[in-house]
């Protein structure tokens, strides 16, 4: 049980890494512009400096997730954004979101 904690921190942490250093590294291209409210929003928050917060947020939190006295506080803090994420996508694409209902 001790390996599966581990394991699932690691998994959590490793893509809030990944792309929060993505912005100030640029690993990463961004996707072309093809007029969706996903990309406005990030351009949005690039242009107004919102996005090195969650930048540093996302690499901090992912962080935290590895280390073992911090993980139970970075997972809870991690709930937000992924809550965030989810519902962000479900407003975006309400369309091929139908099938839930």
């Amino acid at each position: 049980m001790k390996k599966l904690n581990v394991i699932g921190a690691f998994l959590l942490a490793i893509p809030l890494i990944v792309f929060g250093s993505n912005y100030f590294i640029d690993m990463i291209p961004k996707p072309p512009d093809d007029g969706s409210i996903g990309l406005d929003m990030l351009e949005t928050m690039r242009s107004g400096g919102m996005m090195v917060y969650v930048a540093l947020g996302h690499i901090i939190i992912g962080l935290m997730l590895i280390f073992k006295k911090t993980r139970y506080v970075a997972s809870i803090l991690q709930l937000p954004i992924s809550l965030a994420i989810v519902f962000f996508n479900y407003q975006c694409n309400l369309e091929d979101w139908l099938w839930v209902y």
